[in-house]
Parts: C-alpha cells; sequence; structure tokens
C-alpha cells in the first residue's frame, strides 16, 4: 500500500496563502520605524498607531470565531492576506499621517 500524498495542492495553496500572510505581517513589525523616518512621528503617535492593530484583533476574535466553521479555511486566510496586503498598500500611499492610518492599522 502506498503511502499518501504529502504535498497536495490544498496545502500548497495552504503553506502559500500562510506564507504571504507572514510576509504582509512582518512588514509591520517595521511599522515604527516607518512612522519615524517616513513621516518624523513622535513617540505618542507610534504608539498609538501600533497599538491600534492589537485592539482590532481584541475585537475581531469573536467574529471571526463565529466564521471559522462557516467558511473554508484557506477562504479566510486568503481574505486576511488580500486585506493586511491593501492595508500596507495604503501605507504607502500616506504621504501624511492623518485619522486613516488607523482604519489601516485596524485592517
Amino acid at each position: 500500500m502506498q503511502p499518501p500524498k504529502l504535498y497536495t495542492p490544498r496545502l500548497l495553496l495552504i503553506l502559500g496563502l500562510q506564507f504571504i500572510f507572514g510576509l504582509g505581517y512582518s512588514s509591520f513589525l517595521l511599522l515604527p520605524k516607518y512612522l519615524t523616518e517616513a513621516h518624523g512621528a513622535d513617540p505618542t503617535t507610534i504608539g498609538r498607531v501600533a497599538a491600534a492593530g492589537p485592539l482590532a484583533a481584541v475585537f475581531i476574535v469573536p467574529l471571526q470565531a463565529a466564521y471559522i466553521d462557516r467558511f473554508r479555511r484557506h477562504r479566510l486566510m486568503l481574505a486576511s492576506a488580500v486585506l493586511l496586503a491593501a492595508a500596507a498598500l495604503g501605507f504607502t500611499l500616506r504621504h501624511e499621517l492623518g485619522w486613516v492610518v488607523y482604519p489601516l492599522r485596524l485592517m
């Protein structure tokens, strides 16, 4: 009897999505440096913008828990990766800090 195939298209899709999400997430680890260098942000502004992401997670986890079993996980991961990419792109298009950075960070 032959062992089951490990590298199925579904596994490769999940691995690819996780890789893309990891790249997007890690780019936000450099956000304080970016805010300082590109926008001259003060420590208070950096703290508020950086805190908006984890604060959003506190509110989104109960909502996500309700939907995680209703949709295929790779669709949720794809939506997360697209949302994260849109937020990162939004930061690159900003020329000044304003209220728009908070919704971008919430994304």
